[in-house]
């Protein structure tokens, strides 16, 4: 109302000022004419001029009609809009409110109704808190009320409203009306139903993250991540904004992807992402568009390959782990795993091809197998060792027996005995070998002059080759604390790849001196502990290695030649590092190849003199003798009686016990028990040790056993045992073992008593 009175004053004021205007135009001529002729001449013209006064009135008034009826038109034009305006509003589907400063609802139209059941009358006048709005709610509404009315800037917020069939989700946007004076009188509240909108948002967010999580993931059957992601696709066409996103992403995940990926419309390629084009040996994936995929294949997959496409066209099957060959363009053979499934490209049925390069999961399979292979070998290497040993046992021991009851170091059969034992002994380090091979194991250590095990080795194992070795070693050379049959078969490994490396004969130049390594040693690519050490090298004037090969060469089953196992120089390495030494490598191809051992000076001395060849350790005493080898037990029983021992035997573990229960309850306790580690089928040495130290603390348990790479061998103190002896002995070894445990007391006491009971 206050519009059109305010339209209505201003239609008079211009009518009137338009009156006026026309008045002082047309009597201002008048009144000038008036001054200027006499007051005759108006006399004379007075009907005129009254006359054109009465013309300016009936004008006037008509333009105060022309404008009355303008505005009328205009008013009714506005109630008109009004009107549109009002239907438009009460007919929105959004929910339009108005709020004055109490936050109390001035105006909402009847979209509230539809939405909540409630007539806008029920909202008018009142405030959220009275319509019992939810807290949480209520006071998002009221602060983004409050913020427009304080800031006269619009407000955009998000909330949930509870209806009867549930709750909706809404984006209200608050916007400020303004007073004349510039403030703001009221605040204008629209709000769209968002609910559909969020939860396709939420569906959408949800399908991307768990795409991400799939693209990140390692698949082992990468055929059943593409199923799924085809199903997701699928999925994601019944969601409007998943259908136009879907193809990007799957040509994102095809790029990103770790194996090739092609598609074949008609035997050619017509598709292919970046990897596809590297496993083949293109350049670019654009290379390998038109080309035929079987005649990339290997010649003898090509016509299955073909019948396996026609297959997935004709009845829509997927086909996974597919073994194939496939050619590279340099000529090379490479193995593959391939899954084809149907595909769709530009409307026509195509197969799309996933193809993974396996040719290193099939190296590694072929070496597990191997591994498997050796492992069982090495078991019943381990196994036949320790028979072995047993039956070198019987042998050596005979042997030992035979040369004592000679006597005659001069004689031929002596010399010839004294052959056989040497012979046998070095058949026991083959055995030996075959337990670390089988199940390496802690080094079993003595003290040794490393020349000699050098020399000794070498030359066993250059016997029958074109190679000849120099040897170099100087006078002052430290002596090592090494397992001798671990030591013997890192010499025998690099040896034997010396001779292999010179199929035509040659030179092998074996030196050893002393190193010492300081606090610097690991500057010089010496992981070693600082101290002294003796360093070993072998050097052949072979082809040499690549380069590119050294940092592998001690790898398990890494090797260069063809029947190679490439356990040679990984099993040295290993050696070497239970020793705490360490091996290097320097190679040259059509050089030669040198290998340095540094293994750690003994501790306990740094050289031993060599003594002259003494007679055999006696001793008086009774000894236990427990093993489930009877010809052992009978060899044993003899060497002790040689040697002045009073011997009683025992086939198992338990019949030991037995026997040294009985003797130390007669008050003839055994002076020492000898105690097989094995024993099939019953007690052996070990346990057999632990029942007698709960009869006697002070048993004196020595423990003997084919399976010298035994833990219990190598830390028999650990055990409770005072020594150990490996099977097969000399006379000799068993007489040091016993007077080691049985007559020395103290290191004095054994010198003296060593003196005294050598046999004469």
């Amino acid at each position: 109302m206050n519009l059109r009175n305010h339209e209505m004053s201003l239609g008079i004021k211009i009518a009137a000022a338009a009156c006026l205007f026309l008045f002082i135009s047309l009597s201002i001529p008048g009144v000038i004419f008036y001054k200027t002729a006499a007051h005759s001449l108006f006399s004379a013209y007075k009907y005129h001029i009254i006359l054109i006064f009465g013309l300016t009135i009936i004008l006037s008034l008509l333009l105060v009609d022309y404008f009355a009826r303008k505005i009328i038109k205009a008013e009714q034009e506005l109630q008109q809009r009004k009107q549109e305006f009002r239907v438009l509003v009460e007919n929105s589907p959004a929910i339009i409110a108005r709020f004055d400063k109490e936050y109390r609802f001035v105006y909402i139209n009847s979209a509230v109704e539809r939405e909540t059941g409630l007539p806008p009358e029920v909202f008018i006048g009142k405030t959220s808190r009275e319509l019992d709005v939810p807290e949480k709610e209520r006071v998002k509404w009221e602060r983004a009320v409050q913020f427009v009315f304080d800031s006269g800037r619009e407000k955009i917020i998000e909330a949930a409203l509870k209806i009867p069939n549930g709750e909706k989700c809404y984006q209200a946007r608050f916007t400020p009306e303004f007073a004349k004076d510039g403030s703001v009188q009221s605040v204008l509240c629209i709000s769209h139903d968002i609910t559909e909108h969020k939860k396709a948002e939420k569906f959408l967010q949800k399908a991307q993250n768990e795409l991400e999580k799939r693209v990140e993931e390692r698949t082992a059957a990468l055929t059943r991540a593409n199923e799924t992601l085809r199903t997701q696709i699928i999925e994601r066409r019944q969601v409007e904004d998943a259908l136009r996103q879907s193809i990007e992403q799957y040509r994102q995940l095809v790029e990103l992807s770790p194996d090739a990926i092609v598609v074949c419309y008609k035997d050619s390629i017509v598709f292919a992402n970046k990897i596809a084009a590297e496993l083949f040996g293109f350049s670019s994936a654009r290379e390998l568009v038109g080309k035929s995929y079987f005649e990339l294949l290997h010649p003898d997959y090509r016509e299955m390959a073909r019948e396996r496409n026609k297959l997935v066209l004709e009845q829509g099957k997927v086909l996974t782990f597919i073994e194939e060959k496939i050619m590279h363009i340099d000529g090379t053979v490479i193995d593959v795993e391939a899954a084809l499934t149907p595909f769709v490209y530009e409307g026509k049925p195509a197969v799309q091809f996933v193809i993974r390069d396996v040719t290193e999961r099939k190296k590694m399979d072929e070496e597990y197998f191997k591994a498997s292979k050796l492992e069982s070998i090495g078991i019943l290497a381990g196994g036949i060792a320790h028979d072995f040993n047993n039956i070198l046992a019987i042998i050596v021991g005979n042997i030992s027996l035979a040369r004592i009851y000679l006597n005659n170091k001069d004689d031929r059969v002596f010399q010839r005995l004294k052959d056989a034992e040497k012979a046998c002994l070095q058949a026991k380090e083959l055995t030996h070998q075959l337990q670390t091979f089988a199940r390496g194991g802690a080094p079993v250590k003595k003290v040794f002059f490393i020349e000699e095990l050098i020399q000794e080795t070498t030359t066993l194992s250059l016997s029958g080759s074109n190679v000849q070795c120099q040897f170099s070693f100087p006078k002052n050379l430290f002596s090592v604390e090494v397992d001798e049959g671990q030591i013997n078969q890192v010499i025998n490994n690099l040896i034997i790849n010396a001779v292999q490396a010179m199929p035509e004969g040659g030179k092998i130049y074996v030196k050893a001196e002393n190193a010492a390594v300081d606090k610097f040693g690991a500057e010089n690519n010496l992981p070693l502990k600082e101290g002294e050490y003796v360093k070993i090298s072998f050097q052949d004037e072979g082809i040499g290695i690549p380069k590119k090969q050294h940092q592998k060469i001690f790898y398990p089953f890494f090797t260069t030649k063809k029947e190679g196992s490439g356990l040679g120089l990984a099993t040295a390495y290993s050696i070497i590092k239970r020793h705490d030494g360490y091996i290097t490598l320097e190679s040259e191809e059509g050089v030669g190849t040198t290998f340095h051992i540094f293994l750690p000076a003994s501790s306990k001395f740094k050289k031993i003199e060599k003594e002259a060849e003494k007679q055999l350790l006696t001793g008086k005493g009774k000894i236990l003798v427990m093993d489930d080898e009877q010809e052992i037990r009978k060899v044993a029983g003899e060497m002790l009686s040689v040697l002045g021992y009073e011997a009683e035997f025992a086939g198992d573990g338990e019949e030991a016990v037995t026997q040294y229960k009985k003797a130390k309850k007669s008050g003839r306790s055994f002076d020492a028990v000898i105690l097989d580690l094995t024993v099939p089928g019953g007690m052996g040495g070990k346990k057999a040790l632990m029942e007698m130290l709960k009869i006697d603390l002070e048993a004196k348990a020595i423990v003997s056993s084919g399976y010298s790479d035994s833990p219990v061998i190598s830390s028999y103190h650990e055990y409770g045992f005072k020594d150990f002896v490996a099977k097969p002995y000399k006379i000799e070894d068993l007489a040091n073992v016993l007077h080691k445990v049985i007559a020395c007391s103290s290191k004095t006491d054994c010198q003296a008593k060593k003196e005294k009971n050598y046999v004469k």
